[in-house]
């Protein structure tokens, strides 16, 4: 067993400078995976860019033109009005009331204020 594990330093040391040769590797060139070449043109002045790019703007209008039919309006999506409940201190429900500011609903038949506090799907008047 002694000697195998002197075959086994030995051939450790053999391998060794092999696999870091091989780890020291001079690096490629950064050219090598992409072509050397010179920059692109750029446009003898950018007022000629921008009447090549309007003409070309211009042609793609003739072709497809945009429609319009005027000035366009926002429209503000409409809340479903649910009738406002309002329940009295025994939880019947009472008809005619109208809400009058947060915590507060108007009698119609009557013309009197009740203050209310919000109660299921509506107010309650509190007595």
């Amino acid at each position: 067993m002694h000697r195998s594990l002197h075959q086994i330093a030995g051939l450790l040391l053999v391998l060794l400078p092999v696999a870091g040769a091989a780890q020291i590797v001079p690096p490629t060139a950064p050219t090598a995976t992409r072509p050397v070449g010179s920059r692109p043109a750029l446009p003898s002045s950018p007022v000629n860019a921008g009447q090549v790019d309007d003409a070309r703007l211009r042609d793609r209008l003739a072709e497809h033109p945009v429609s319009s039919t005027g000035v366009s309006t926002p429209q503000l999506p409409v809340k479903p009005v649910t009738p406002l409940r309002v329940y009295d201190a025994r939880g019947r429900v009472l008809m005619g009331m109208k809400p009058a500011g947060p915590g507060r609903v108007l009698d119609t038949g009557s013309g009197r204020y009740y203050s209310t506090v919000p109660s299921g799907d509506g107010q309650r008047i509190v007595p």
